[in-house]
């Protein structure tokens, strides 16, 4: 098995409501912990273009605007819209994503995870 562990920080706003005036911002740190399914090796560089194809979309962005949220930008629905999407991206790349923690602050961590 060969795990590769991500780490992205980007910067996002999201609010309680969709009125952007009430938004506020965060640097969410995102770890993502991707297998190989191939025997093959994968350079961090196939792993890494992967990821940030689906995170570069939301960088600087008011969260609540994506319809892929459900008007749900909590650091609990980011982790869920993220893990969705970035599962799909990888996959296309014979890797899968294992396990997605989203960070606001040091204390508040938010993971999502298959269990094999």
């Amino acid at each position: 098995m060969r795990i590769y562990c991500m780490k992205s920080c980007i910067p996002i706003y999201h609010g309680s409501s969709d009125e952007r005036q009430e938004a506020h911002c965060h640097t969410i740190e995102i770890v993502a912990y991707i297998e190989s399914r191939s025997d093959r090796f994968v350079p961090f560089s196939h792993v890494e273009e992967s990821l940030n194809r689906c995170l570069d979309h939301y960088r600087g962005q008011f969260l609540n605007a994506f319809p892929e949220f459900h008007g749900d930008s909590s650091i609990e629905g980011i982790g869920e819209a993220l893990f969705a999407q970035i599962f799909e991206a990888l996959s296309e790349r014979a890797l899968s994503l294992k396990r997605l923690e989203v960070s606001e602050t040091p204390l508040r961590r938010y993971a999502v995870g298959i269990i094999d």
